[in-house]
């Protein structure tokens, strides 16, 4: 990744020209004036204090530099806070660090800027009191309004006038030994750099002073043990490449920051071609330069938020890798979370088609309700007082990296953390029926869980057409990402696989065949009979809690179903039980009879399948089979027959 930012860095530097690698390090204040303390020329003498308007053209010749919070930064020019302040901790503060240094900056000079140094120290010390009590009087005569001030120094002569950060003075030459001071004074040696691989003068303290989740402040963190002086060796790098990395990193925060569930990310390219030879790389580049909108194919994204350039990307031929890198930010705290390095274009294209076969769903497409990795964080997440929810980042951000790599993932593991969402939901519900013409459930939650209301129309995480507080959607996302796994390929402990529909499999029966069809219909999900039992007798129960709610305006029979800890004996003591409250409440009629034989018979069929289905298995396609109880009704009700003409059937 530091390759990658330096390169850019680099780039960013040749397009602006700068002629000097210290102008890319100049900070662009927001200031409104200007107080110009002014110095003769030849003689750098005293004389007055002028005020001018703000101009950003000149802003190479102000030369304002970034420094400690208090103290003097590179140059005597500075942002002023307040005047007595600023004058001496930067200025004067300034003047007094360089006097200190003075012998060995005038080993870096020509010999006419040594004795012009000498005068201009020697007469800022003479004048502070003059200069102090100037600056002061022009600072007060600007109070009030929104004026951010600056002040800095030229030199005149004349029509002749130079500022400080001209060539032909030697601020630019004494800023550079500050800042290798800086860098290089307490960690430094002879070595090759991390980034350009040359043998030079390397620090190791550089890269923390780029990024800021670099940390070397506890001794374990030390190559070489608890010796600080060896911090060098940690990442070793060279002055010009920490420009590099600094001008890359602001080019970086500027284009390649997005934000991915709240989360700030990086999306850095890493090209395999001359990057200024190549006029592929440059058009990717400007991708992010022209921040171009892909309102054209929005619903390609695969993240979810913001202004997506992925599915650019994802076309590119893999001259290029993509870094992603997810930052967490607190005041002056930066932690990286995730870094995926090196992922080919061609990694994002698996990415997006397998995204696109869930999109391709029947029932979802029909919904228009499309998948991106949010879908993933509901379930990776935990609810705060008010019911506000958080996002568990390790989790959540190990699944990512997962599906960014293409690294398998354990099913059971990733089928116990869906269903930790579902169950914490079901335990909350006092009632849940089925919602007639999509998909989800309504449901009446306990007290006050859940009342997060949404726009209409929208689509969160938790929301649809009407409101939160009703209609329950997480089995269904919790399915979308179980096919969008199972599509990547990154699931482990498949038992079974995918069985085609055979016309020697089916019964004559026309309503069996439409079953069969539907569950073939979605591959990657019902691998064996014993699954396809589990979620038809999830819509067998889902018909029964409809029947009650329709009667009872409550459904007391969803006590029955453990909080969807529900084994595979569970299954075989729940069937008789469904059929039995049916036939009580007079509505075991024929569509649902023929679903309990099918239930039936898929047990049969799936022998000592049914016993290896794991409890989380067992409640997820349970708890699929009720949500997606209007897929199970449009495959028997399709076919006719004296009660398949509508949901409800009187109800």
């Amino acid at each position: 990744m530091l390759e990658a930012i330096a390169a850019l860095g680099q780039r960013r530097q040749a397009a602006v020209g700068a002629g000097d690698s210290v102008e890319m390090l100049l900070e662009q204040p927001s200031a409104t004036h200007v107080l110009t303390f002014e110095f003769g020329l030849s003689q750098p003498v005293y004389r007055e204090i002028q005020l001018s308007e703000y101009d950003p053209a000149k802003a190479a010749g102000y030369f304002l530099t970034s420094g400690p919070s208090n103290g003097p930064l590179g140059t005597p020019t500075a942002l002023i806070t307040d005047a007595e302040k600023t004058f001496r901790m930067r200025i004067m503060g300034w003047v007094t660090k360089v006097d200190k240094s003075r012998s060995k900056i005038r080993e870096l000079l020509p010999a006419g800027q040594r004795e012009w140094l000498d005068s201009f120290l020697a007469e800022c010390n003479r004048s502070q009191e003059a200069m102090n009590a100037d600056l002061a009087k022009a600072v007060e005569s600007l109070k009030g309004g929104r004026n951010r001030l600056l002040v800095t120094c030229r030199f005149r002569d004349g029509a002749h006038s130079q500022w400080i950060g001209d060539p032909a003075l030697p601020f630019r030459a004494i800023y550079r030994f500050l800042l290798r001071e800086e860098v290089f004074g307490k960690s430094s040696a002879q070595g090759h750099c991390s980034v350009c691989g040359e043998r030079k003068d390397v620090s190791g303290r550089i890269a923390s002073e780029v990024f800021k989740f670099a940390t070397f402040d506890k001794p374990g963190f030390i190559t070489g043990g608890f010796d600080q002086r060896l911090i060098w060796r940690n990442l070793p790098v060279c002055m010009d490449c920490y420009v590099r990395l600094k001008v890359g990193r602001e080019f970086v925060e500027e284009e390649m920051t997005f934000r991915f569930c709240g989360l700030r990310y990086w999306l850095v390219p890493k090209f395999v071609v001359d990057l200024e030879r190549s006029d592929e790389a440059l058009d990717i580049i400007r991708l992010w330069e022209n921040k171009q909108r892909l309102d054209r194919d929005m619903a390609r994204r695969i993240m979810g938020e913001e202004d997506e350039i992925l599915d650019i990307l994802a076309e590119q031929k893999d001259f290029l890798t993509l870094n992603f890198v997810f930052l967490e930010r607190s005041n002056a705290m930066e932690r990286i979370l995730l870094s995926v390095d090196d992922v080919l274009p061609s990694r994002l294209r698996c990415i997006f088609e397998a995204k696109e076969f869930v999109d391709r769903v029947p029932f979802l497409s029909a919904s228009k309700l499309q998948y991106n990795l949010r879908r993933l964080s509901p379930f990776f997440s935990k609810t705060k007082a008010g019911g506000r929810e958080e996002i568990l980042w390790t989790p959540f951000l190990e699944i990512i990296g997962h599906i960014l790599r293409g690294q398998p993932l354990d099913r059971g593991t990733f089928l116990a953390a869906l269903l930790g969402r579902i169950r914490r939901d079901v335990a909350n519900m006092r009632s849940i029926h089925s919602w007639d013409g999509g998909i989800g459930t309504w449901v009446e939650w306990a007290g006050d869980y859940g009342q997060r209301p949404v726009k209409a129309g929208g689509d969160d995480n938790n929301g649809g057409a009407h409101t939160v507080d009703n209609l329950w959607r997480m089995p269904v996302y919790a399915w979308m990402n179980l096919v969008f796994l199972e599509r990547l390929g990154i699931l482990d402990n498949l038992r079974g696989g995918e069985r085609r529909l055979e016309a020697t499999m089916l019964r004559d029966d026309d309503q069996v065949k439409a079953l069969e069809r539907t569950f073939t219909s979605y591959p990657g999900t019902f691998y064996n009979e014993a699954t396809k039992a589990a979620f038809l007798l999830g819509s067998l129960t889902q018909m029964l809690l409809d029947v009650q709610y329709a009667d009872r305006k409550a459904t007391p029979f969803l006590k029955q179903l453990k909080g969807l800890r529900l084994t595979a004996q569970d299954l075989r003591v729940l069937l008789p039980k469904v059929e039995n409250k049916l036939q009580e409440y007079d509505k075991f009629t024929l569509s649902r009879r023929r679903v309990a034989q099918q239930v039936a018979a898929y047990m049969v069929q799936a022998g000592h399948d049914l016993a290896t289905l794991s409890p989380d298995e067992v409640s997820f396609y349970f708890v699929l089979g009720m949500n997606l109880v209007h897929v199970v009704w449009d495959a028997v009700g399709s076919q006719g027959g004296a009660d398949a003409s509508s949901p409800d059937e009187g109800d």
